[in-house]
């Protein structure tokens, strides 16, 4: 029976993403003569080798995946008998190759599908490596969402944000136009997103710097115009 050293050797490893959105997908290897349980692909630390430099070497060799460390995604480390072994969070940059004799086997599977796997065959240290990944890209996906809500808009381009935003604000003119009659159906909504998009002024206001369309729309007072009111600001007429 192997007795554990006096101290624990250092390893690097990933969370290697098939590709970097949803639904996302990661490389597990199955360590060969049953050396170990399924699990991220890591290895020794070599002398005078970073942990950066070492997670992607192993990684390469242990699960044949070319890959690239995500910004910030130091994931923690693992504690073993045998190794402290630190994790990162990366994206693979090439199709999986040739893996070296040290791995069995290696599948793409999805995240619920590698804590199964984890879980199954005894390896909570990755169990909880894959909780801090889910983290990270939650995290990751949000910050996306917000960067993308403040970019500002021009005619060439709107975001989500912006066409709902302007869906919002055409469905609560329609029930301000008192004047007219207005059941506020989906295709007079997208009449008004219409007419806002071909208004001189409006477009004139979003090329200013800084320019958005929630500040623009602040800045006309569009939110509490009525039909005649809109025609008068925008120099178009009310679509409806």
């Amino acid at each position: 029976m192997n007795m554990p050293p006096e101290k624990p050797w250092t390893s690097a490893g990933g969370v290697v993403l098939e590709k970097l959105e949803p639904p996302y997908r990661v490389y597990i290897i199955k360590p060969s003569n049953n050396y170990g349980p399924w699990c991220f692909p890591k290895g020794r630390v070599d002398e005078g080798e970073s942990q950066e430099q070492a997670a992607l070497r192993e990684v390469q060799e242990e699960s044949g995946v070319p890959a690239r460390i995500l910004p910030n995604a130091y994931l923690g480390s693992g504690r073993t008998p045998y190794s402290i072994s630190h994790f990162y969070l990366m994206v693979a940059t090439g199709p999986a190759g040739a893996t070296d004799f040290e791995t069995e086997a290696v599948q793409l599977v999805t995240l619920d599908e590698a804590e199964s796997i984890f879980s199954s065959s005894g390896n909570p240290r990755d169990v909880g490596i894959l909780s801090r990944a889910r983290a990270y890209l939650e995290k990751m996906n949000k910050e996306s969402t917000v960067t993308e809500s403040k970019k500002p808009l021009n005619e060439l381009h709107m975001n989500l944000l912006g066409k709902i935003f302007f869906a919002t604000l055409a469905a609560w003119l329609v029930g301000k136009a008192t004047n007219t009659k207005i059941r506020g159906n989906q295709n007079e909504v997208s009449a008004i997103t219409n007419a806002l998009m071909a208004s001189r002024r409006f477009q004139d206001e979003l090329q200013k710097p800084g320019a958005s369309v929630e500040t623009v729309i602040e800045k006309l007072g569009l939110k509490h115009m009525s039909a005649n009111e809109f025609e008068k600001v925008l120099g178009v007429h009310w679509p409806l």
